[in-house]
């Protein structure tokens, strides 16, 4: 499954995804956006997915994982791991944003709209 993972990266000229550290920098939600379209990209099967993603966290964030029982259900995982990932200074960021984000002159309501969206 590893190597078949590794295979459809090189086959397929995917970047690979960046490791996830856990640090107040990297916002859990995007990672995993990121490393979503990784999966999409080399055709990885939901129920895959969930044994792949330790290959691409940190040592902190292994640490977090093997010392607790996970969910064997891919998306009950990635609540867990939002949660226990998000900090209130990446969640105030995101309200700041929210709230202070205005349309441009020029901008186009489409590039407003999935801004404020993602």
């Amino acid at each position: 499954m590893t190597s078949n993972l590794a295979t459809q990266i090189l086959l397929k000229g995917v970047q690979a995804a960046e490791k996830f550290t856990g640090l107040d920098e990297q916002d859990p939600v995007s990672w995993l956006q990121d490393i979503e379209e990784l999966f999409e990209a080399t055709k990885t099967a939901k129920p895959d997915r969930r044994t792949l993603l330790p290959m691409y966290f940190g040592e902190d964030v292994k640490k977090w994982y093997r010392s607790k029982e996970h969910t064997s259900d891919y998306d009950e995982f990635k609540q867990q791991f939002i949660a226990a990932f998000s900090s209130s200074a990446q969640k105030l960021k995101i309200s700041s944003k929210l709230i202070n984000r205005r349309q441009g002159n020029s901008e186009a309501v489409q590039s407003y709209y999935y801004d404020v969206l993602a």
